[in-house]
Order: structure tokens, then C-alpha cells, then sequence
């Protein structure tokens, strides 16, 4: 069986602080891969996104290179409960392909919910087949102050993943807002 369908939540979750901590066998993510970076440009495509598609849930993929998203691509939320549940259409899986011929790979995949939280509920967790890509998780709970958070989800465990803007030539402290528009 696989170990994630069988996963609690409240345990699973991990900050970025504590990666290096043995906890409960889980695996602590390469310090490498415990940050996504993101102008605030991108972050404000994923929450316009989210509140464009608001009540129901939105899903997307960004591509990068490493650990710097680059490019947004909203999908189109194929579930037959979209007020509850996401489930990326086929054509924008795709997508990948071409991330891969431009030079790019996967970096997040990312889904709103419309009425928080913004942490992985179980199903999230259980459907998660993208070890190496940061979900991102859009909460519109309060419309004018939305929340984004990541987390990396593999069959070790669920892992926050910090945010860290990226202007040309640095990196700057983490988004303010987290994600305002």
C-alpha cells in the first residue's frame, strides 16, 4: 500500500526550521530544495488565478529551472467537484513536454482553496505523484488577504517549503504578504 494514503495530516507537517531534526523517520528535504523562488509577479499570477476561479478550485503548473519558478500555466480543474476537489486536465499535464524542451522542469503545481486552509488536506496528500515538485496551496479564506504556503509531499512525509523572491542578480527575505496583491 502506499505509505501516503495512509498518512495523517497534523503529524506529516514539518516547518522548515525543524528539517534537519529526526522526526518520526521522516526524510529532511536537501536545504537545496527547502526554498522556491519567485518574482512577485509570478506569486500574484497563481493568486489572480485563484480568485478568477473563486468559488471553485483552481489548479495550475509553474515551470522553472531548480529552485526558481519562471513561467505560470493555469490549468482547467477537470474534477466532477470542483468546489471541493482539483484534478489538472490532461492538456496541461502535457505541458511538461514542453517544459522540458524549453530547458525547464516542473518546479510547483498549484491549487487553490477557495475557503482555506492553505495546508494539504489528505486527499491532497494521497493524489500527490510529483515528489520532486513544491505544491502550492492558495487559500482565499479571507478574499482581500490570501494565503499561499508550499510543501513538498513525498512518501516521507509533508514538508513546508519556505518563499523567497528573486529580482535580478539576488534574493530578497521572504514575500511580504504572503503573496498579497
Amino acid at each position: 500500500m502506499d505509505k501516503r494514503r495512509t498518512m495523517t495530516l497534523a503529524p506529516a507537517l514539518r516547518s522548515v526550521a525543524s528539517a534537519g531534526e529526526d522526526d518520526e523517520g521522516a526524510q529532511a528535504i536537501p536545504a537545496h530544495r527547502a526554498i522556491l523562488r519567485m518574482s512577485a509577479e509570478i506569486a500574484a499570477q497563481i493568486v489572480d488565478d485563484a480568485r478568477r476561479g473563486y468559488p471553485a478550485e483552481v489548479c495550475g503548473l509553474v515551470a522553472g529551472r531548480g529552485d526558481v519558478a519562471t513561467v505560470v500555466y493555469p490549468g482547467r480543474n477537470i474534477s466532477p467537484t470542483p468546489a471541493v476537489a482539483y484534478e489538472i486536465d490532461h492538456v496541461t499535464l502535457s505541458r511538461v513536454f514542453d517544459f522540458e524542451d524549453a530547458g525547464l522542469e516542473l518546479v510547483a503545481i498549484y491549487h487553490s482553496h477557495p475557503r482555506g486552509p492553505e495546508t494539504p488536506s489528505p486527499t491532497d496528500i494521497a493524489r500527490a505523484c510529483f515528489p520532486d515538485s513544491v505544491y502550492l496551496i492558495v487559500s482565499l479564506a479571507t478574499p482581500d488577504r490570501p494565503v499561499v504556503r508550499g510543501f513538498r509531499i513525498t512518501n516521507e512525509g509533508v514538508q513546508e517549503v519556505a518563499f523567497k523572491r528573486e529580482d535580478p542578480g539576488d534574493v530578497r527575505g521572504p514575500l511580504p504578504g504572503a503573496f498579497d496583491k
